[in-house]
């Protein structure tokens, strides 16, 4: 599956989610990951421009979003083969960290009961690394390795003429967002997971650990992953997006 760069609507994603691909109904489902001082905030913009349908406050709840009409269908750009350590492009989505590859498990995992209770449910669109990070990652022995993870991920939706897209959110998602297409109109909708509040002052301050409040893994076969520079965006410093197999509950 290639992308190009002239989507009708591109998704971003950035801190704390996991994502998981339902092979069946072919959708992703992007785990929240509610960790303390972080919130979900979501803006949509036009060319550039934030949309006054924007919510200020996104109500608790599950978000949906689909093409109606279309039989569900999500896919990954993924070009040839991949090495972390040789690969040049950078919008491969291979770059996303998988709990459950050959990097940290290489096992189906479990998650804890009751403990991600909030997802976004993408029905429509091709995924892909829309931006990288040098960080290191150190195995449940200490040893640490200097590798490059996505650090965002995007997802682009391209619509046909007279076709629209729709966000469902809020309580039993009774608010809706229609996106139709237009001649020369582009759509960002940016969801991001970080914390509200500054951190607290430690050495290796990263947001990885709190995967852990979701996915069940014995603390002496717990990975660490820091970000190997200062990110001035959001102090605490997540490296964010996690990837796992469908289904998340």
């Amino acid at each position: 599956m290639t992308i190009s760069d002239s989507p009708t609507i591109t998704l971003i994603f950035k801190g704390l989610f996991l994502l998981a691909f339902e092979e069946e109904n072919k959708f992703c489902q992007a785990g929240v990951v509610l960790a303390e001082r972080h919130c979900l905030k979501m803006d949509i913009k036009a060319n550039g421009v934030l949309l006054p349908i924007s919510p200020d406050i996104l109500p608790d709840g599950d978000i949906f979003f689909e093409v109606p009409g279309r039989a569900s269908s999500v896919n990954t750009y993924e070009p040839g083969t991949f090495d972390r350590d040789t690969a040049k492009d950078w919008r491969d989505f291979r770059w996303l960290l998988d709990f459950e590859g050959r990097e940290l498990y290489n096992a189906r995992l479990r998650f804890k009961a009751g403990a991600l209770n909030r997802s976004i449910f993408i029905h429509n669109g091709i995924f892909y690394t829309l931006s990288v990070a040098p960080v290191s990652l150190i195995n449940p022995s200490g040893r640490s390795k200097n590798i490059i993870i996505a650090d965002k991920i995007g997802c682009d939706i391209y619509l046909d003429d007279q076709e629209e897209a729709v966000l469902r959110y809020g309580p039993n998602s009774g608010s809706s967002i229609k996106l139709k297409k237009e001649p020369g109109i582009s759509y960002t909708i940016s969801l991001e997971n970080f914390c509200k509040e500054p951190p607290r002052s430690t050495p290796d301050n990263s947001d990885f650990a709190f995967y852990y409040d979701v996915i069940y893994a014995p603390r002496n076969s717990q990975f660490r992953v820091i970000r190997q520079s200062a990110d001035a965006r959001n102090p605490c410093d997540p490296v964010t997006v996690g990837l796992t197999k469908a289904p998340i509950s």
